[in-house]
């Protein structure tokens, strides 16, 4: 898909929970895909997976922490025409790379291929339905947003079952702390 200006929009796959390990059809595809694209966007586990794919002269820009820098690479890199592939794990819109890159870039310089959330799996296996649960993420959130936990305080007060992703840096009794200072014993 081409638009009128010659740019491409960013594709942004989501891998799934499985990622590298999903399905060899997934690893086929994207070897494929790579071969098709001028630039791929991932993360480090991401590359720790898929680099022997990804052709010489594919150019490799990693998500880290300075994500306003990777948006200006991004769009530098659009407006040269270059096909931009974004992988990530799970689902690009859920606290994802997708969800980011939609508070930058106009939709249709998007196109966003979901897949299966962390927390949709937990939900699944668990049997709990979703649709009135309230998302918390403070997964790689201390870095880069200014008060992670008043997200989990206002979710906490809502009433409604709820979900938290965290990651390696968050401490699961620093959380229970938190919610149990705060009288949520339910929580």
């Amino acid at each position: 898909v081409m638009n009128k200006d010659k740019t491409h929009p960013i594709a942004v796959m989501g891998l799934g929970l499985g990622g590298a390990a999903a399905s060899p059809r997934i690893n086929e595809n994207l070897a494929a895909l790579f071969k098709c694209v001028d630039a791929v966007c991932a993360g480090k586990p991401q590359f720790e997976a898929f680099d022997a794919a990804i052709p010489a002269g594919v150019e490799k820009l990693l998500v880290d922490a300075d994500i306003t820098g990777l948006i200006r690479r991004l769009r530098e890199r659009q407006a040269k025409g270059m096909r931009i592939l974004a992988l990530t794990g799970g689902d690009p819109l859920f606290f994802g790379l997708g969800a980011t890159l939609s508070r930058h870039f106009p939709p249709g310089d998007l196109l966003i291929y979901p897949a299966v959330s962390s927390m949709q799996e937990a939900c699944a296996r668990l049997a709990l339905p979703w649709d009135n649960m309230r998302f918390v993420s403070l997964h790689g959130r201390f870095k880069s947003h200014d008060s992670p936990w008043l997200e989990l305080a206002r979710a906490s007060m809502s009433g409604r079952p709820g979900c938290l992703l965290l990651d390696a840096n968050v401490q699961i009794s620093l959380v229970a702390s938190f919610l149990l200072e705060r009288g949520r014993k339910a929580y």
